[in-house]
């Protein structure tokens, strides 16, 4: 078997990239996985990465069609 290591590294002083090392690691022992997922929620549209290749990316979710309502201010049952 053939195996591509990549690695991810996290910057202990930043307290958000220290925030989610933690988040991770108590949510998950497989964290392979967790990045293999969120990598296929990407590529299946799921997920929209800005500046992909940039250092400074940023992540669009799709939102809730419903989400809209909810936040329209218009009053609902």
């Amino acid at each position: 078997m053939q195996q591509q290591i990549k690695r991810v590294g996290f910057n202990m002083s930043d307290p958000l990239e220290r925030e989610l090392l933690y988040f991770a690691e108590e949510k998950t022992t497989n964290f392979s996985g967790l990045v293999k997922h969120l990598l296929f929620t990407w590529r299946e549209g799921k997920v929209e990465m800005n500046g992909a290749r940039e250092d400074t990316a940023s992540v669009t979710f799709e939102e809730d069609p419903s989400e809209d309502i909810r936040k329209s201010g218009l009053p609902f049952a």
